[in-house]
């Protein structure tokens, strides 16, 4: 199966990312907007795995989960891969929490390495090697111009609340012509 892992959102904040999603629909062109439904903020990448590799790390992962305290996390600003002078993608960052987010990445990235398992990188560009806490809220359209306006980028886009992360997880993505749809296949609690 191919999956990532990754924070899920609650509908509050998805809401919330949504309306910023909107204002930036009326400011920009050539970018397709991620469905509100399926905004989640990745931890890492996986590519294909089979159930064999699963069992592999699924005892690491719930023991690392159990280590780490809950925490809260807000987004306020705009980002772009590989920049805003050639954006293709269009990301919103994480505020408070980006510590714990990148704590959390880094003792993900460690069990990975301690059991020598190396996810399909493939198709990962090299920005997408170095963890940036953020939410991928659009993408480029191919073959289509852009506009983005670089006001935008000098704007507040603070969410104003703060999600509750007390869990990760692991997440199947199916892919269909009409889009991805994730679900999710085990949870991590985090439990410090």
């Amino acid at each position: 199966m191919r999956a990532f892992l990754a924070i899920n959102l609650d509908r509050k904040m998805k809401e919330l990312v949504a309306g910023v999603q909107d204002e930036l629909k009326k400011r920009t062109r050539g970018f397709r907007w991620v469905n509100p439904e399926l905004l989640h903020l990745t931890l890492k990448f996986l590519g294909e795995i089979r159930s064999e590799d699963l069992q592999l790390f699924e005892q690491p992962l719930k023991e690392l989960a159990e280590k780490m305290p809950p925490f809260r996390l807000t987004f306020d600003r705009l980002g772009a891969f590989p920049n805003f002078r050639r954006p293709r993608v269009i990301w919103i960052g994480a505020q408070v929490g980006s510590e714990q987010l990148e704590l959390l990445a880094e003792k993900i990235e460690s069990v990975f390495r301690s059991l020598s398992f190396q996810p399909d990188q493939r198709k990962r560009g090299k920005e997408e090697n170095i963890f940036v806490p953020h939410l991928t809220i659009g993408r480029k359209r191919k073959d289509q111009d852009i506009y983005f306006p670089s006001e935008i980028l000098h704007e507040d886009w603070n969410c104003e609340y703060a999600v509750s992360v007390d869990r990760f997880s692991l997440m199947q993505s199916i892919l269909y012509a009409s889009g991805p749809v994730y679900r999710p296949v085990k949870e991590f609690l985090l439990d410090a």
